[in-house]
């Protein structure tokens, strides 16, 4: 399961990591970087291979200071490094003057840079981040189409800084696919204190689904506020990322509503069979509704392959009618209820088979998270959870 540190916002999160390379005092030694170059010289030498345009731009995210930066120019590389303290960089108070400069103060979950600026980007610091997702989208938007990512991923203890902890390496290559990554090789190493470490190439992948489009909004919709609307963009745009990853067969959804997470699924996965299942009740974001008319609307306008079951309250049933490879649980936001629907999705779950819950750090459904924790204590050895960040919070369940 991937956990992150909880900061109050953004600036305690910078204050915080900001601090180690001041209370580290190795890292201001004069020469301290020299050995860090070799060794990511030696390190870099098996990999250049994988970037497709040997003049393409390279930037270091988390370079602190810059060993990484200067072994990429020794491959002839146009590098640059961002740290959100990369600590004194004028000649006279640096020490090594062959990495001086070449690190800019910039947090990675949001760079300066513009969209297709660089052809590669290097990352070791991925358990000092906030939300792998957010570093990932914004690895992704820095990238030319096909350009590479190369990632270092160590499993240790959760030390005074670290911020995102995983059980297994192969969690964060996970969230990785989901965000439109393909892994083209990696190998197990060991280095200094590291005696697991994962060096990571991957390839990004063109999204097949588009970005969100206003049109899909259910005219008369109560609940399409204009200023949710200026959100529904990267919330269902995470939904789209998820189920790219995992290219699930048949998707089974509890609480369709108007449908706006089945187009964000079927506009990515059109080869899936979609089934929606809705009470139909007014409750649990059904405010309005019943909306599946629009639903059907949406996705006839999509050409795929779809069948609705409504009315149908899964709180009065004991099995689900249908069942999938891939659930998509938004129905009842009570703490007992969303147990409920994650028994009788759980049910039907084959091996590998996912089940994602939505509205997990929504306040106002803030029963959903407690139910959804008290469900994996009882199933704990049975499935691998992740926690996705979004504008609600998603929580991905595979079985194993």
């Amino acid at each position: 399961m991937i956990t992150y540190r909880n900061y109050p916002d953004d600036i305690q999160y910078r204050r915080h990591q900001g601090q180690k390379i001041q209370r580290n005092t190795k890292l201001l030694k004069q020469g301290s970087s020299r050995e860090w170059i070799e060794r990511f010289v030696h390190e870099f030498g098996g990999l250049i291979r994988f970037i497709p345009d040997k003049k393409a731009s390279v930037l270091c995210m988390g370079a602190r200071r810059g060993a990484e930066v200067v072994a990429f120019r020794q491959f002839h590389l146009d590098a640059i490094g961002i740290d959100i303290n990369p600590g004194p960089q004028s000649l006279e108070t640096f020490g090594d003057p062959e990495c001086a400069g070449v690190v800019e103060k910039g947090d990675f979950h949001q760079t300066r840079f513009p969209d297709g600026h660089f052809g590669m980007v290097y990352c070791n610091c991925l358990d000092h981040c906030r939300s792998l997702v957010t570093v990932f989208r914004e690895m992704e938007r820095l990238l030319t189409p096909g350009g590479i990512v190369i990632l270092r991923l160590a499993n240790h203890p959760k030390g005074d800084y670290e911020t995102c902890l995983w059980d297994d390496q192969g969690e964060v290559v996970s969230v990785l696919r989901l965000c439109g990554f393909c892994p083209i090789h990696k190998v197990q190493t060991m280095w200094g204190s590291h005696r697991n470490l994962l060096t990571l190439v991957a390839r990004q992948d063109k999204k097949p689904g588009g970005p969100f489009d206003p049109c899909i909004i259910c005219p008369g919709d109560p609940s399409a506020t204009p200023q949710r609307i200026k959100q529904y963009a990267e919330y269902y745009q995470t939904k789209a990322d998820i189920v790219r990853g995992i290219r699930p067969k048949r998707i089974v959804e509890i609480g369709v509503r108007a449908g706006y997470s089945a187009w964000a699924f079927m506009t990515t996965c059109p080869d899936a069979e979609y089934v929606g299942i809705d009470a139909e009740n007014g409750l649990h974001g059904g405010r309005g509704g019943p909306w599946g008319w629009w639903t059907a609307h949406l996705l006839e306008s999509l050409g795929v392959k779809f069948e609705l079951i409504a009315p149908f309250d899964t709180q009065a049933a004991d099995k689900l009618p249908v069942k999938g490879d891939f659930y998509h649980i938004d129905g009842d936001h009570s703490e007992a209820g969303v147990m409920h629907d994650l028994d009788l999705c759980f049910a039907g779950l084959p091996e590998n088979g996912h089940m994602l819950v939505d509205d997990i750090d929504y306040n106002e459904a803030a029963q959903v998270r407690v139910g959804v924790q008290k469900w994996l204590d009882k199933h704990t050895g049975e499935v691998v959870a992740q926690h996705i960040p979004s504008l609600r919070g998603e929580m991905l369940i595979r079985r194993k």
